[in-house]
């Protein structure tokens, strides 16, 4: 299965150029420990890259791979990054 970052060059070839947003929810069937979802500042470079926004995460079961320096590269891309609390 593909990653995140070609999910989102995927879909930007698919956009012509229009704004992308990625929703990455978190199952409620899964057990976080084994399938939790994590970022990194990498995957704000590709956002940046393809024209995503936004990115819309599971406040409770997102983990943020150096948070301070992904909220700053955020920032510094245009890309908004927010929590939502996902019921199970």
């Amino acid at each position: 299965m593909e990653g995140t970052d070609a999910v989102l060059r995927r879909a930007a070839s698919l956009v012509n150029g229009r704004p992308l947003v990625l929703v990455n929810p978190e199952r409620a069937v899964n057990i976080c420990y084994l399938t939790c979802r994590w970022w990194e500042v990498e995957t704000v470079k590709v956002m940046r890259e393809t024209g995503a926004t936004a990115l819309a995460v599971d406040a409770g079961r997102t983990l943020m791979l150096d948070r301070e320096e992904l909220i700053r590269k955020a920032d510094e891309a245009g890309v908004a990054i927010v929590g939502y609390a996902a019921k199970d």
